[in-house]
């Protein structure tokens, strides 16, 4: 019953504003910010917050997926655009679902040319799994995506079992470490040394990383000692309104703020 009337409360809610998104940002190892990773939030008038991990699987089985897909990319972009002057790009994240279906190409095509955003000033994230699904599929997808001017970056990395011969052959530039890989590195050595072989197979293939989930000022000495090239996580932010984000884009604001 919960899910039948989540499904219909989304449909209208996201006409009527109740689904907006928010930026966390992504920064290098001293806290200069580079880019932002958008995320949506429902805040319902009657039950109160829903968590995206609620939500987005009952979309994904109605097929709204498509219709929430389309209007957080475009949303992200009219954000990209006002952030580009900055150097800051915005990161939308995309289900399989959405990564593989017919017409994206066509839709990404339509939003960059209504919001007159450079497409250097997005990135589409997909998770491993997703990326290891159809891997020949997937590939072609990337080239297609960036033959308009947009990167891929590969979330969850780490997760998919990835071999080393797939990961040379990816057309993408940036890996998202989990946060799994994460959490233990400053008090189990051999997660540290776990971690540190994930970093090295990255760095193996030329590829740049984004750290997710740091929490704590040790965890970014380590990432800092590992040659890890960005960070995202609740030690420098948590997720921010758009005119936050612009503000700290503006201002040249060092993460985390005193």
């Amino acid at each position: 019953k919960r899910r039948l009337q989540l499904d219909g409360d989304m449909r209208r809610n996201l006409s009527e504003g109740g689904m907006h998104l928010v930026y966390q940002p992504i920064v290098d190892v001293e806290g200069k910010l580079h880019g932002c990773e958008a995320l949506m939030r429902w805040q319902h008038p009657i039950k109160g917050f829903i968590s995206p991990n609620e939500f987005i699987p009952i979309a994904e089985e109605s097929g709204l997926i498509n219709i929430i897909g389309k209007w957080t990319l475009f949303e992200a972009c009219k954000t990209a655009k006002l952030l580009a002057p900055y150097g800051v790009y915005v990161s939308v994240n995309m289900s399989a679902h959405e990564f593989s279906r017919a017409g994206l190409l066509e839709d990404i095509e339509g939003m960059i040319k209504t919001t007159s955003v450079n497409p250097e000033s997005l990135r589409l994230e997909i998770t491993e799994t997703t990326s290891m699904d159809n891997p020949d599929r997937a590939m072609s997808r990337m080239r297609d995506l960036r033959s308009l001017g947009l990167e891929t970056v590969i979330d969850d990395f780490g997760t998919g079992y990835s071999s080393l011969s797939y990961l040379k052959e990816l057309p993408v530039e940036i890996l998202k470490i989990d946060k799994t890989f994460v959490d233990g590195i400053a008090k189990d050595v051999d997660d540290r040394a776990f971690f540190e072989s994930i970093v090295n197979m990255a760095k193996s293939r030329h590829k740049k990383l984004v750290v997710e989930g740091i929490e704590s000022p040790e965890q970014v000495a380590i990432v800092a000692e590992c040659d890890g090239d960005y960070i995202q996580g609740y030690y420098f932010a948590k997720p921010m309104s758009t005119d936050d984000i612009i503000q700290i884009a503006a201002s040249e604001t060092v993460l985390p703020r005193s």
